[in-house]
């Protein structure tokens, strides 16, 4: 056997486990946690997302809510799942504020998690009354400075102010 041929086989001995693990991932269904209630705005995204990455995966993915903890119930399930690529979190910015406003949290989610994809974005918005004697930010913050206490902050899904 020349070398040029012996090389080859080496490479190619070396190269089947490869392609075979390649081929085996997915194997199954996939799980796609959505660590917050169903019909909230997550898990529409999610819905939407699902049809493309189910085509592009070659394999089923089944979404499931797993709500609680402003989301940590469901990312602690997939930080302590099997390590097979299976199982993913489909989150908001929660992930990155829950380490810093719940600091006994059952996992590690800069080394228990590893990002994979931006799905998008979402804008923050401030909004008011129409009747509000403000027009633009600097007139709503030079208000809110003048009657301490008078601003109100609501949550609803995502970071909102309103007044």
């Amino acid at each position: 056997m020349g070398k040029l041929t012996r090389r080859a086989v080496i490479a190619g001995a070396f190269a089947v486990p490869f392609a075979a693990r390649a081929q085996e991932w997915p194997a199954g269904q996939m799980k796609l946690i959505v660590p917050f209630p169903a019909g909230g705005t997550l898990d529409a995204i999610a819905r939407l997302v699902q049809p493309g990455l189910q085509q592009r995966l070659g394999t089923t993915i089944i979404i499931e809510n797993r709500p609680g903890a402003a989301g940590s119930i469901g990312a602690a399930a997939v930080a302590k799942s099997p390590p097979d690529g299976r199982t993913w979190l489909f989150v908001f910015d929660t992930h990155a504020t829950n380490p810093v406003t719940q600091p006994s949290l059952s996992y590690n989610s800069e080394t228990e998690l590893d990002p994979v994809m931006l799905v998008g974005t979402a804008p923050n918005i401030i909004a008011c009354q129409p009747s509000r004697p403000y027009q633009t930010l600097a007139e709503l913050i030079a208000a809110s400075k003048a009657k301490q206490g008078a601003s109100h902050s609501h949550r609803r899904g995502r970071p909102v102010l309103a007044t």
